[in-house]
């Protein structure tokens, strides 16, 4: 670029600047960022979120080029660290480059509320949690949330950061197993909210809980993936659920709203037989919880784990979730302990305002009672109810859209089933598929029919 180039960049469109992409492994962009560093008088006084991504050991000082520009009004920040090759690690000079960067952020972006920092392959580099730390403590004030995508944090070093932040309200990060076990220590409340985490064990997860402070935890969310077969604890999906459970409802003391487990492929793990079965004693502890509206559970496919959540539970949930908004219970199913007809409309009835629905049901026996159905009908919700069937055993497709239609205004039903093509959808299941479409093209007719009654009693 030319001296008129960059003066008329900086007359007439900087300010105008709000949101900044820069890729430093991009030759053209990179002599742009270094045209306008020499000029020593280009400024984004407007500019409010910064997004960088490069090679760690050229990425860092490039990087400074926009980081020294007078952004007064900066609010996010993303660096996406990523590599040459799947074994690239930060050195320890581009670690200290790092900490050095982030330790300025008080006075290069005093407004900042949200940063992430995103590394490639997940490799632990021990200097993370220390210039993490130093900056949080700087910015605490300001801070509302961080994500540490692929970046590995021992519970230890994930505690030192939460108890750093005390104005965090949101936090990512993945958790390994630490060599050794946490320690107790006095720490403030946490006043986050939202916490997401990725997982390979629970142990240390479950101390971590223990010796934190959450009062305003309202959403939790893990993913459990990448077990090693030779970690000395091995813990199957629903182990993993139990425990989070119990450590949340009698450690944290939080008024939980949102909860998610999700279960990824983990290799050379065989679960026993006692420890691969999600029932009512797993879900148990998060009964307690009243102001739940979102629980999702998701296994994968090919799971050793089995669900067993039967109409009985479901009925407790509706008692005892009454704001219940989205519910997912997605992974293999036993054919014979399945919720029915009647725990359906319970459940509608009770939590009129669940809009999202995920299970596998047990239609085979589609008669219901007058008496459940007549209070059914009385509490209608007149909401959007999706209901994704998954393995659902389907009977009369007619009596099912009637029930359902009977149930809300508009349903909507998606026999989508862990994402698998159908041509790998067993054969026993492909009928009941085949007869759930069905139902949902007789929804759209019946609640149709049922419309121009409602206009024909009102002119009545």
């Amino acid at each position: 670029m030319n001296p008129s180039d960059l003066h008329r960049l900086n007359t007439f469109y900087a300010h105008r600047v709000r949101y900044l992409i820069y890729d430093e492994t991009d030759p053209e962009e990179r002599v742009v960022a270094q045209s306008l560093h020499l000029t020593g008088t280009f400024t984004l006084p407007n500019l409010v979120e910064l997004h960088c991504s490069g090679l760690p050991n050229t990425f860092i000082p490039s990087l400074r080029i926009f980081w020294g520009l007078p952004s007064p009004r900066i609010r996010q920040i993303t660096l996406y660290f990523c590599y040459e090759d799947d074994d690239g690690k930060f050195s320890v000079q581009d670690s200290r480059s790092l900490q050095t960067l982030l330790s300025s952020l008080p006075i290069l972006a005093p407004k900042l509320h949200s940063l992430t920092l995103e590394g490639a392959g997940g490799a632990h580099t021990g200097i993370y949690p220390h210039s993490l730390e130093k900056a949080l403590t700087s910015v605490g004030a300001q801070l509302r949330h961080l994500d540490l995508d692929e970046i590995e944090l021992t519970n230890t070093e994930l505690r030192q950061i939460l108890s750093s932040a005390h104005s965090l309200q949101t936090m990512h990060a993945s958790l390994i197993e630490s060599p050794t076990p946490l320690q107790p220590a006095t720490v403030l409340p946490t006043p986050i909210k939202t916490l997401s985490l990725q997982i390979s064990s629970t142990q240390n997860l479950t101390e971590l809980l223990r010796f934190l402070r959450l009062p305003c935890l309202t959403s939790f969310s893990s993913t459990l993936r990448h077990l090693n077969p030779n970690s000395s604890v091995l813990l199957t999906s629903a182990l993993t659920i139990l425990k989070f459970g119990v450590t949340i409802r009698d450690c944290c003391m939080c008024p939980l709203a949102s909860f998610s487990f999700t279960e990824h492929l983990f290799t050379g793990v065989q679960p026993g037989k006692d420890d691969s079965l999600i029932d009512d004693g797993i879900l148990e502890p998060f009964l307690s919880f009243p102001n739940i509206s979102d629980f999702h559970i998701s296994l994968f496919q090919d799971s050793a784990t089995t669900m067993e959540i039967g109409g009985g539970f479901m009925r407790r949930m509706a008692l005892a979730w009454p704001n219940l908004c989205r519910l997912s219970l997605d992974g293999n199913t036993n054919p014979a302990v399945l919720p029915q007809l009647e725990d359906l409309i319970y459940l509608l009835a009770h939590c009129q305002g669940l809009c999202f629905l995920s299970l596998s049901l047990d239609f085979s026996k589609t008669m219901c009672s007058l008496d459940n159905m007549h209070t059914f009908i009385t509490a209608r919700g007149n909401g959007l109810l999706e209901l994704r069937v998954g393995l659902s055993i389907a009977s009369d497709p007619k009596l099912i859209a009637a029930y359902l239609t009977a149930c809300r205004s508009k349903v909507i039903v998606n026999t989508r089933w862990f994402s698998r093509p159908r041509r790998i959808v067993p054969d026993v299941h492909r009928q009941h598929i085949d007869k759930w479409k069905e139902v949902n093209t007789l929804i759209k007719v019946f609640s149709q029919i049922r419309e121009h009654e409602r206009k024909l009693l009102r002119i009545a």
